[in-house]
């Protein structure tokens, strides 16, 4: 009777380290405050790029990231990722940004840091990436 009690305490706890996760154990973090933010990518030609993705990342709270899917027209709009839920925009302050091309013929891509750091302003922003 006893090894079947312990058993069956061994397995309830297994049960519930499973239902736990392997999280920290603190609760996520509420995103920052954020921006409305968007614009469109230029190829060096001064012409919008064809798909792809951007990815803004706050020089001083890079644990948040706002990222923002390329249209076939060079635009994108940025939600902010991380912790507890994705906030639409970027938060305000200057980024470092990266460009990434859709995949070539053979599945490939190469992202694009930009040496350039943009800033995202209090208010709506229309931000034009120019790559380099």
């Amino acid at each position: 009777m006893a090894r079947c009690q312990v058993l069956t305490a061994g397995l309830s706890l297994l049960l519930l380290s499973g239902m736990l996760g392997c999280g920290s154990g603190q609760p996520a973090k509420a995103p920052p405050p954020t921006e409305k933010a968007g614009g469109i990518v230029l190829n060096k030609n001064g012409k919008p790029v064809s798909g792809g993705s951007v990815e803004f990342r706050h020089a001083a709270k890079p644990e948040f990231v706002s990222l923002g899917d390329v249209g076939p027209d060079g635009k994108f709009t940025l939600q902010t990722t991380g912790g507890a839920a994705d906030a639409a925009g970027a938060q305000e302050g200057e980024h470092t940004v990266t460009y990434t091309p859709p995949l070539n013929d053979k599945g490939e891509t190469e992202p694009i840091t930009l040496s350039k750091k943009y800033t995202v302003k209090a208010g709506a922003n229309n931000i034009t990436v120019t790559l380099e």
